[in-house]
Order: C-alpha cells, then structure tokens, then sequence
C-alpha cells in the first residue's frame, strides 16, 4: 500500500496517509473532517518495473555490452581481382575458381 501526502484545501492540515490506491482520492481531513480530496502530487523515488529513465528519479543503470563486435583487420577482406574471382590479400592465391 502506498502512503500519500495530504494538503486539506480547507484547514491547511499537512499529513501522511497509508490507503490503498482505490482509496487515494476519497480522503477526508484528519483534522477539520472537510473532503473528500485527491493527495499532493509529488516526485517519487520508486522504478517500474522494466521502466524508462523518465519512471525514476535516481541514475540509470548501466547497460552491459553483449557480444561486442570484433575488430576487423583489412588484410583479411578477399579481393575482388579483374577477372572478378576472389583472391587472399595477404597471399594473393585464388580463393575460389
């Protein structure tokens, strides 16, 4: 269950609030009785599950790099000769006929 922070728009009265969520916008003044009221509206610091940066007020996590892709030397690109068959670059021997 949530707590909520009440303004009573009628006294002043500032207080806190364990209710459940159907009953958030149902309060009455613990003080002076006037209501029903909905609670403050106010920045939390909580996350979804699964959420956006925009659903917490703290850091985002880091995400971990997954199968970082490998460097690739030129060297081991075929090349295209003029009689347009594959060759190796480093060797120059015909890699397909």
């Amino acid at each position: 269950m949530p707590i909520y922070e009440y303004l009573c728009p009628a006294c002043g009265h500032h207080y806190d609030a364990l209710r459940p969520m159907e009953q958030r916008n149902k309060e009455l003044c613990e003080k002076c009785g006037q209501g029903p009221f909905a609670p403050e509206v106010r920045a939390s610091n909580f996350a979804f599950s699964g959420g956006s940066p925009t659903a917490w007020a703290g850091k985002p996590k880091a995400t971990p790099t997954r199968n970082p892709t490998p460097k690739c030397d030129p060297a081991d690109i075929p090349t295209v000769g003029p009689d347009g068959k594959l060759y190796d670059t480093r060797t120059g021997a015909l890699l397909r006929g």
